[in-house]
């Protein structure tokens, strides 16, 4: 064969690149009226803004979720807390669109009340930059921030889009109602039955009877908003400590801890202040790198000794450690 047998096969593609650079009057003109680091500017105020509204959004959940009473008895339209429970409790394939079904329905009560508002209908538009999140937000300087936005609310089109999916009545994991029903109610209904069986455990059932009344099914409407959540999981927590004392002696007949409720939607997203959304430049990755290694710097002396007195601390003493409280005896 031949050289030219092996050329001219096929077509050959080239990328192009282009670039647009200002000259002469243009560049001058940019340069003179500083619009470049005006740009720079609103971007780093657009990012904190984002973090205002997700507060607003949180406040917002929490007070439409607060109150809700989900439908509890049976009424024969698969819409029902009880409906949910017993059918979840049969291994019958055939009640997997039964649950599909209530799940659907129990979803769309908790979307619509967090439609039913006036609130809503502007939480995507121009009138929350405008005037719902400047009234909500506190702080001045954070109030004449978001006034620079004003005139710029199509800065937040992208944005608000994506938050409306939490709104969204659909099973998708991103929606405050599927973490609700899909994840949290499964949970809930678990721990009802590891309080049973505590409930046959006279030194443990004396320690938690007060508090039966969390470990019935119609009380799982009390643990939709974040805070409601944040009560719910430090009643499990106080326990899966007695459990884990009572599992130390128990060795034969451990019992299961409770389960701790996922976080609602957008409280699950905090993170550490070193640690942005994305990163928008090398330089902010290494300053990221510098803040978490700051934060999470320990001097080892002080850890060692932690970790040598772990076993002889007492659980109040061992709380105070781990949430940097300052424990006082009386003389001291």
């Amino acid at each position: 064969m031949k050289l030219e047998d092996f050329t001219n096969l096929y077509s050959l593609s080239k990328t192009l690149r282009f670039e647009l650079r200002p000259i002469g009057k243009t560049r001058e003109n940019i340069e003179n009226g500083g619009l470049l680091r005006q740009d720079e500017d609103r971007a780093e105020k657009y990012v904190h803004i984002k973090k205002l509204i997700d507060e607003y959004h949180k406040a917002y959940i929490d007070k439409q979720l607060s109150g809700l009473v989900l439908q509890y008895a049976d009424i024969g339209k698969a819409n029902s807390l009880e409906e949910y429970y017993h059918s979840t409790r049969k291994s019958k394939d055939s009640d997997k669109d039964k649950i599909v079904k209530i799940q659907d329905n129990l979803r769309k009560q908790i979307v619509k009340r967090l439609k039913d508002s006036d609130e809503f209908k502007r939480i995507d538009k121009k009138e929350l930059i405008q005037s719902d999140l400047a009234e909500f937000i506190k702080p001045a300087e954070d109030r004449a921030l978001i006034a620079e936005f004003k005139n710029f609310t199509t800065y937040f089109t992208g944005f608000n889009e994506n938050r409306q999916n939490m709104y969204s009545d659909k099973a998708i994991s991103t929606a405050i109602a599927y973490r609700l029903i899909h994840e949290n109610l499964p949970k809930f209904i678990d721990n009802i039955e590891t309080f049973d069986r505590i409930a046959g455990i006279t030194e443990l059932y004396d320690q938690t009877s007060s508090d039966a009344e969390i470990f019935r099914l119609e009380h799982f409407s009390e643990t939709l908003s974040q805070k409601q959540i944040d009560a719910y999981n430090s009643v499990m927590g106080r326990y899966n400590m007695l459990i884990n004392e009572y599992n130390q002696t128990h060795k034969q007949s451990r019992l299961p801890k409770f389960k701790m409720l996922y976080k609602q939607i957008l409280s699950d997203r905090e993170h550490p202040s070193w640690l942005p959304e994305q990163f928008e430049s090398d330089t902010a990755v290494l300053t990221a790198i510098r803040e978490c290694y700051d934060d999470l710097r320990i001097p080892m002396a002080n850890l060692k000794t932690l970790l040598e007195g772990l076993a002889t601390m007492t659980r109040v003493e061992y709380f105070c450690v781990m949430t940097n409280i300052s424990l006082r005896y009386p003389n001291d």
